[in-house]
């Protein structure tokens, strides 16, 4: 449960709907969003108390598809070791594809693929990760050296090997990146994403998808990706009037929609996978804080 500022452990009677699943989580993600959400800084922030967790995966143990395992993206509530959800949110999980390493794939799979077809990575290209080895940074590099392109990943000098492992040059992100690229996916925001911009080559693209950098903790929780979006308008205005060398600019938010089932399953199909570092669910307040700490390679998950 989520309390403003800090994680609490409680039980809570179910009350069961039977028009729903009833799904025992077997593994629930943690992301950057879980801490905005904590500091209640989130863009779509829920009232206080209730629980966090983006996606998870599990098994359905009453109601529609029962003894199937399934993953969802109900954005909050997956921290639980029990949830009900819409059966028709519900995307089954492959045979043989570890709980936890398929959530690993939910939320920050489907994003990273979407990203790389709205840029239209193609082979030849020379593409730049910023965050290469965090969650969605290990995906994007994947898919992207699996169309054929040459990835350049920035990573702290400890994460370098892994990213190397996945194909891709790494680059300390602590010095000044100089990257001539034709797309550029930026999780930073603020000033970084202005210098992403700059770095493209003429018909390039870049693609925003987050807030990491500046201050969280004042002003308007939405004001950051105002700003991120104002930005990106001009910069498409600028070449639809022939003065941004034709690069493009795009601001990209994932969304459980009518294509997520499909999306989801083409990233179980492609054979992309993220190390993932184990916690138990009650232990919700480490994974977050060594997450956010940057401490982690691949992705933190939660086994109830």
């Amino acid at each position: 449960m989520v309390e403003k500022g800090r994680l609490a452990t409680r039980e809570v009677e179910l009350t069961r709907d039977p028009a729903k699943a009833l799904v025992r989580v077997e593994a629930a993600g943690v992301s950057a969003g879980d801490g905005e959400l904590l500091q209640g800084r989130f863009y779509n922030q829920p009232k206080f108390p209730f629980v966090s967790g983006y996606d998870l995966v599990g098994t359905v143990v009453e109601g529609p598809l029962a003894g199937q395992r399934v993953a969802a993206m109900p954005r909050t509530g997956s921290w639980s070791s029990l949830v009900q959800l819409d059966p028709a949110t519900l995307v089954p999980v492959p045979d043989g594809l570890d709980p936890a390493d398929a959530v690993a794939l939910v939320t920050n799979g489907v994003t990273a693929l979407r990203m790389i077809e709205l840029a239209k990575v193609r082979a030849g290209q020379t593409v730049l990760v910023h965050g290469a080895s965090g969650g969605v940074g290990m995906l994007l590099t994947q898919l992207a050296v699996q169309r054929g392109a040459s990835v350049v990943g920035t990573a702290s000098p400890a994460k370098h090997e892994a990213v190397r492992a996945l194909g891709a040059t790494p680059v300390d992100y602590h010095g000044e990146v100089r990257v001539a690229a034709d797309v550029i996916f930026d999780h930073l925001g603020g000033k970084h994403l202005v210098a992403s911009y700059g770095l493209l080559n003429r018909g390039g693209t870049v693609v925003a998808y987050g807030n990491d950098s500046g201050d969280k903790t004042s002003g308007p929780p939405i004001l950051p990706f105002l700003v991120i979006a104002g930005r990106v308008a001009v910069w498409q205005a600028r070449r639809v009037l022939g003065l941004g060398r034709g690069r493009r600019a795009y601001l990209f938010n994932v969304k459980p929609d009518k294509q997520f089932a499909e999306d989801l399953g083409t990233v179980f199909a492609s054979g992309i996978r993220v190390p993932v570092v184990r916690y138990p669910l009650k232990e919700a307040e480490t994974a977050l804080r060594e997450h956010l700490g940057r401490k982690i390679t691949g992705k933190p998950v939660l086994i109830p």
